[in-house]
């Protein structure tokens, strides 16, 4: 019999309970890094392990993709973005929540501390973790063909000198230089040596 009834707010007591009576706040979510390797060996590529990371505690069916740029870990304060560091030394992988109408929903904390054994969140714009590429080590293949002969005003056969190791196609020219003893100091010669005594 829903005739006989009217719906009214004459209840709602706006001075009671305000604007914000339903407020939703956003939920807290922490950084996920991942098990990807946050350091490697040079081998001329880009570097984005961090793109491996996820948010924690995010609800069930909503998308949170996290937005990663890369630093220079020891000029940091020029914030130059970099796609994927690819030179060796160290840089700082930054994580942000993107800017999407999901993620107003949520909002980014990070540990300050352990206080009694538990955690201490506090909210934040970003995370952050160090990322390394470690030089590459390289072989050296000397060229020399010989190295003892008899006086014999030549020069030795140095052939030519190379790295193995090297990545990506890359080249590097090796700088030889030879010395001649003299005592307990050496003299740089600049081409192959000739070798001689006194009385040659």
């Amino acid at each position: 019999d829903s005739h006989n009834y009217e719906v009214r707010n004459d209840t709602y007591d706006s001075d009671r309970y305000g604007a914000n009576a339903f407020e939703v706040t956003p939920r807290p979510v922490t950084v996920n890094f991942g098990t990807n390797e946050y350091i490697k060996t040079y081998d001329a590529t880009n570097f984005t392990p961090a793109s491996g990371a996820s948010f924690d505690n995010v609800v069930s069916g909503d998308t949170l993709n996290p937005v990663v740029n890369y630093f220079d870990f020891i000029d940091i304060e020029r914030k130059e973005y970099l796609s994927g560091p690819k030179d060796a030394g160290k840089y700082i992988a930054i994580i942000k929540l993107p800017e999407t109408e999901t993620a107003k929903n949520y909002k980014l904390v990070v540990v300050e501390g352990v206080i009694d054994g538990n955690e201490i969140y506090v909210d934040a714009a970003e995370d952050s973790k160090e990322v390394e590429i470690e030089r590459k080590s390289l072989i050296v293949t000397f060229g020399i063909t010989q190295f003892f002969k008899v006086y014999d005003k030549e020069g030795f056969d140095i052939g030519t000198t190379t790295f193995d190791g090297l990545q990506g196609g890359e080249t590097l020219t090796p700088i030889v230089n030879y010395y001649k003893g003299t005592g307990n100091s050496a003299v740089a010669i600049s081409e192959a040596p000739v070798y001689y005594n006194e009385t040659n």
